[in-house]
Protein backbone atom coordinates (compact mmCIF):
# COMPACT_ATOMS: atom_id res chain seq x y z
CA UNK A 1 0.00 0.00 0.00
CA UNK A 2 2.86 2.37 0.82
CA UNK A 3 4.70 1.51 -2.18
CA UNK A 4 1.92 2.00 -4.60
CA UNK A 5 1.32 5.55 -2.93
CA UNK A 6 5.30 6.25 -3.33
CA UNK A 7 4.58 4.85 -6.67
CA UNK A 8 1.81 6.91 -7.54
CA UNK A 9 3.38 10.19 -6.33
CA UNK A 10 6.71 9.90 -8.04
CA UNK A 11 5.19 8.79 -11.42
CA UNK A 12 5.28 12.49 -12.67
CA UNK A 13 9.46 11.82 -13.10
CA UNK A 14 8.29 10.19 -16.11
CA UNK A 15 7.11 13.49 -17.35
CA UNK A 16 10.84 14.57 -16.75
CA UNK A 17 12.47 11.39 -17.97
CA UNK A 18 11.37 9.01 -20.26
CA UNK A 19 11.48 5.36 -19.11
CA UNK A 20 14.13 4.80 -21.54
CA UNK A 21 16.73 7.25 -20.43
CA UNK A 22 15.87 5.62 -16.74
CA UNK A 23 16.45 1.91 -18.21
CA UNK A 24 19.97 2.75 -19.69
CA UNK A 25 21.37 4.62 -16.43
CA UNK A 26 23.96 2.62 -14.58
CA UNK A 27 22.74 2.08 -10.76
CA UNK A 28 24.97 5.28 -9.28
CA UNK A 29 23.35 7.61 -11.24
CA UNK A 30 20.23 5.82 -10.85
CA UNK A 31 20.50 6.31 -7.21
CA UNK A 32 21.57 9.86 -7.46
CA UNK A 33 18.95 10.62 -10.26
CA UNK A 34 16.19 9.63 -7.15
CA UNK A 35 18.59 10.46 -4.63
CA UNK A 36 18.10 14.43 -5.48
CA UNK A 37 14.42 13.88 -5.74
CA UNK A 38 13.68 12.15 -2.58
CA UNK A 39 16.79 14.25 -0.79
CA UNK A 40 15.29 17.74 -1.68
CA UNK A 41 11.97 16.36 -0.02
CA UNK A 42 13.33 14.95 2.85
CA UNK A 43 14.63 18.95 3.26
CA UNK A 44 11.50 20.44 2.85
CA UNK A 45 10.39 17.88 5.43
CA UNK A 46 13.04 18.57 7.75
CA UNK A 47 12.53 22.85 7.31
CA UNK A 48 8.54 22.25 7.62
CA UNK A 49 9.00 20.27 10.85
CA UNK A 50 11.45 23.15 12.21
CA UNK A 51 9.07 25.76 11.12
CA UNK A 52 6.17 24.18 12.93
CA UNK A 53 8.42 22.95 15.80
CA UNK A 54 7.82 19.07 15.25
CA UNK A 55 11.06 18.49 15.15
CA UNK A 56 11.81 18.02 18.93
CA UNK A 57 8.73 15.45 18.97
CA UNK A 58 9.50 11.11 19.00
CA UNK A 59 7.79 10.78 15.45
CA UNK A 60 10.04 13.64 13.67
CA UNK A 61 12.69 10.81 13.77
CA UNK A 62 10.26 7.83 13.13
CA UNK A 63 8.36 9.25 10.17
CA UNK A 64 11.78 10.59 8.69
CA UNK A 65 13.36 6.93 9.03
CA UNK A 66 10.30 5.49 7.25
CA UNK A 67 10.27 7.97 4.54
CA UNK A 68 14.27 6.52 3.95
CA UNK A 69 13.47 3.20 4.42
CA UNK A 70 10.35 3.47 1.72
CA UNK A 71 12.49 5.47 -0.88
CA UNK A 72 14.89 3.05 -0.53
CA UNK A 73 12.59 0.00 -1.29
CA UNK A 74 11.00 2.14 -4.22
CA UNK A 75 13.96 3.40 -5.75
CA UNK A 76 15.49 -0.54 -5.76
CA UNK A 77 11.90 -1.93 -7.15
CA UNK A 78 11.79 0.45 -9.69
CA UNK A 79 15.27 -0.33 -10.90
CA UNK A 80 14.30 -4.13 -11.27
CA UNK A 81 11.72 -3.53 -12.68
CA UNK A 82 13.56 -1.34 -15.32
CA UNK A 83 15.95 -4.19 -15.80
CA UNK A 84 15.94 -7.29 -18.58
CA UNK A 85 13.19 -10.07 -17.27
CA UNK A 86 16.54 -12.69 -17.60
CA UNK A 87 19.26 -10.42 -16.26
CA UNK A 88 19.95 -11.24 -12.41
CA UNK A 89 20.50 -8.60 -9.84
CA UNK A 90 22.93 -9.14 -7.29
CA UNK A 91 23.97 -7.59 -4.06
CA UNK A 92 26.79 -4.97 -5.39
CA UNK A 93 24.73 -3.52 -7.51
CA UNK A 94 21.71 -2.87 -4.67
CA UNK A 95 24.61 -1.38 -2.55
CA UNK A 96 25.49 0.76 -5.32
CA UNK A 97 22.35 2.37 -5.79
CA UNK A 98 21.95 2.31 -1.99
CA UNK A 99 25.02 3.99 -0.99
CA UNK A 100 24.84 6.65 -3.95
CA UNK A 101 21.20 7.49 -2.63
CA UNK A 102 22.34 8.08 1.05
CA UNK A 103 25.41 10.01 0.15
CA UNK A 104 22.88 12.32 -2.16
CA UNK A 105 20.07 11.91 0.66
CA UNK A 106 22.35 12.78 3.92
CA UNK A 107 23.80 15.36 1.89
CA UNK A 108 20.44 17.02 1.71
CA UNK A 109 20.21 16.38 5.41
CA UNK A 110 24.08 18.22 6.07
CA UNK A 111 22.85 21.19 4.02
CA UNK A 112 19.88 21.35 6.24
CA UNK A 113 21.56 21.44 9.20
CA UNK A 114 24.02 24.09 7.73
CA UNK A 115 21.19 26.30 7.21
CA UNK A 116 19.89 25.47 10.90
CA UNK A 117 22.90 26.73 12.55
CA UNK A 118 23.25 29.64 10.13
CA UNK A 119 20.02 31.04 9.97
CA UNK A 120 17.22 29.07 11.29
CA UNK A 121 18.39 28.22 14.92
CA UNK A 122 21.73 29.97 15.19
CA UNK A 123 21.33 29.81 19.04
CA UNK A 124 21.24 25.87 18.81
CA UNK A 125 25.18 26.26 19.00
CA UNK A 126 25.44 27.51 22.07
CA UNK A 127 22.45 25.72 23.52
CA UNK A 128 25.21 22.77 22.60
CA UNK A 129 27.61 23.98 24.52
CA UNK A 130 26.12 24.32 27.75
CA UNK A 131 24.78 20.77 27.65
CA UNK A 132 28.18 19.75 26.74
CA UNK A 133 29.62 21.68 29.62
CA UNK A 134 26.65 20.53 32.09
CA UNK A 135 27.24 16.94 31.40
CA UNK A 136 30.72 16.96 31.60
CA UNK A 137 30.78 18.83 35.40
CA UNK A 138 27.83 15.84 36.50
CA UNK A 139 30.41 13.59 35.37
CA UNK A 140 32.97 15.39 37.22
CA UNK A 141 34.87 15.94 34.36
CA UNK A 142 36.37 19.23 34.09
CA UNK A 143 34.26 21.33 32.01
CA UNK A 144 36.12 21.98 28.15
CA UNK A 145 36.19 25.69 26.94
CA UNK A 146 34.97 25.56 23.50
CA UNK A 147 36.21 29.14 22.91
CA UNK A 148 32.49 29.96 22.06
CA UNK A 149 30.24 28.57 20.03
CA UNK A 150 31.24 30.26 16.92
CA UNK A 151 34.78 28.18 17.09
CA UNK A 152 34.71 26.33 13.17
CA UNK A 153 35.46 23.34 15.09
CA UNK A 154 32.13 22.64 16.67
CA UNK A 155 30.74 24.06 13.54
CA UNK A 156 32.52 21.11 11.59
CA UNK A 157 31.94 18.30 14.39
CA UNK A 158 28.37 19.38 14.38
CA UNK A 159 27.97 19.13 10.73
CA UNK A 160 29.90 16.44 10.29
CA UNK A 161 28.33 14.17 13.09
CA UNK A 162 24.75 15.22 11.39
CA UNK A 163 26.27 13.79 8.39
CA UNK A 164 27.72 10.74 9.41
CA UNK A 165 24.95 9.56 11.46
CA UNK A 166 22.25 10.43 8.74
CA UNK A 167 24.30 8.35 6.74
CA UNK A 168 25.01 5.58 8.55
CA UNK A 169 21.82 4.98 9.36
CA UNK A 170 20.61 5.07 5.56
CA UNK A 171 23.47 2.31 4.52
CA UNK A 172 21.63 -0.02 7.81
CA UNK A 173 18.80 0.12 5.59
CA UNK A 174 20.55 -0.30 2.03
CA UNK A 175 22.67 -3.15 3.83
CA UNK A 176 19.28 -5.08 4.56
CA UNK A 177 17.19 -4.58 1.15
CA UNK A 178 20.27 -5.22 -0.29
CA UNK A 179 20.80 -8.47 1.47
CA UNK A 180 16.47 -9.53 1.24
CA UNK A 181 16.59 -8.50 -2.61
CA UNK A 182 19.88 -10.19 -3.57
CA UNK A 183 19.89 -12.22 -6.99
CA UNK A 184 16.35 -11.68 -7.42
CA UNK A 185 14.98 -12.55 -11.01
CA UNK A 186 13.11 -9.78 -12.07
Amino acid sequence: MVLQIFDYLCSLNNLVMEIEELKEMKPAKFGFYYGTIFGGGAFLYHLLAQYIGFNTNFFYGLIYSFFVLFSLMWIMKKYISLQEPEKEIGFSTFMKLGTIFSLVISFFYLVFSFARIEFIDPNIMNMMVEISEEVAAEMGMSTVDFAGADSIYLYVSFLLTNFLGDFLGNMFYVLILALILKNRNV
